[in-house]
């Protein structure tokens, strides 16, 4: 969505490096900062009023989700840290109960990165190239190594539409579907702590990127509303993402102390009924924090467009 569009637009003659670095700062950072301010807050009222059985305290104990001590994680100096988007960096981590922000730094890391790899070969001239090239390397050398080799995972996404369309249209959709079901679960079950696991998830990475191509391919009739519910659905996926997990916890210890458990339980229909009231209030809570912050993304790009200026024009690319 972002990549493919930029590649594009560089062979087009029509890439402008300071829209498109206020089009990733808007959409980013206009949900990420009140997020972790949301997310500090309710991590902070957990903490010292309803850590049911210090979970705050001991997460792992009861969750495979949270290998740490979530009140060591928040602190002024990881908040600080995931606004930078140096939460995989040494002396820094996710910033409280919010760990799912670790692959958010990656996505920062590739959208800053692949402009500048683009301009080492469609920039005007030897002097913009060498700049490129130099901010390239930079940029690339100060990702954690676990950054970098992922960085070619993200690149299967941009070439998705390359994909000769004649020869996955021969094989049926189901087929895809299969390939990847099947990768998640060899992943998931033999080999989540293998040392090879960046291949694994390398060959997931094409079985995703076939599937994808083969939906685009796919002449298929949509449901009348198919595009409506899509367009809602779309529309504050993003906090869903920066903001579920402060609640999510938050609201299973509140519940907890009410004496309805519902750490290491099996299933049952009180508990499963439960956890559908937890997930529909967290995606509520979550779409009503959209409408705040996600949905007025266009708003603040234009007002970023209208005022800021930059040297950074100069790296307009001449068809």
């Amino acid at each position: 969505l972002v990549g493919h569009n930029t590649f594009n637009k560089f062979k087009q003659g029509r890439f402008q490096l300071l829209d498109y670095f206020i089009n990733r700062f808007s959409r980013i950072y206009i949900v990420l900062i009140p997020a972790l301010i949301i997310g500090g807050i309710v991590d902070y009222v957990g903490i010292h009023y309803f850590n049911a059985d210090g979970f705050y305290k001991a997460g792992s104990t009861y969750s495979a989700s949270f290998n740490y001590d979530i009140s060591e994680r928040y602190t002024k100096i990881n908040f600080l840290g995931n606004i930078l988007m140096l939460q995989n960096h040494a002396g820094f981590s996710t910033f409280g109960s919010n760990s799912p922000l670790w692959s958010l730094a990656y996505e920062w890391f590739y959208y800053m990165l692949f402009p500048f790899m683009l301009y080492c070969f469609y920039a005007s001239s030897l002097l913009k190239k060498g700049l490129a090239v130099g901010v390239s390397a930079i940029l690339f050398l100060f990702m954690p190594v676990e950054m970098q080799k992922y960085y070619l995972i993200w690149l299967l996404g941009v070439f998705i539409p390359y994909i000769n369309k004649a020869i996955v249209a021969q094989i049926p959709l189901i087929i895809y579907g299969l390939l990847v079901c099947f990768m998640f679960i060899m992943k998931e079950n033999f080999f989540r702590l293998s040392d090879n696991l960046f291949f694994v998830d390398m060959i997931l990475g094409i079985a995703i990127s076939l599937f994808i191509a083969k939906i685009i391919t796919a002449e298929t009739s949509k449901p009348k509303n198919f595009y409506y519910i899509n367009e809602i659905l779309a529309g504050f996926s993003y906090s869903v993402y920066v903001l579920h997990m402060p609640l999510i916890v938050f609201l299973t210890n509140l519940i907890t102390l009410s004496n309805i458990p519902l750490m290491n339980i099996q299933p049952t229909l009180q508990s499963s009924f439960i956890l559908v009231c937890v997930l529909i209030l967290c995606l509520y809570i979550c779409f009503l924090f959209a409408y705040f912050t996600e949905q007025k993304t266009a708003v603040l790009k234009e007002y970023l467009l209208s005022y800021m200026t930059t040297p950074l024009s100069i790296f307009k690319v001449k068809s």
